[in-house]
């Protein structure tokens, strides 16, 4: 009967409406967990970023410290072989 198609036609109409409240509901929970995500995914970046900066001053730093001490070690090695030479020529005389 035209009756009993409309309700099946009603009963459908209704079943639709709820899936489709429910794949709105997941859809925005997805969309919010997404955004969540790229959120710490950009925060992770800009850490990241600033760990590569803090290694990069450290790296620079150091490479400073060990040329200083290179040169000072070179100076006081050249000083050593200066002395040593005065020190040859003095007790060869």
């Amino acid at each position: 009967t035209a009756a009993g198609t409309a309700a099946k036609q009603a009963q459908a109409a209704a079943s639709a409406r709820g899936a489709a409240e429910t794949a709105q509901g997941k859809a925005e929970t997805a969309a919010g967990t997404a955004s969540t995500k790229a959120q710490e995914a950009q925060t992770a970046a800009e850490t990241a970023a600033a760990g590569g900066e803090n290694a990069q001053h450290y790296y620079e730093l150091t490479k400073e410290l060990y040329d200083n001490a290179s040169i000072q070690a070179g100076q006081s090695s050249e000083a050593w072989l200066d002395l040593s030479y005065v020190n040859n020529c003095y007790l060869s005389e």
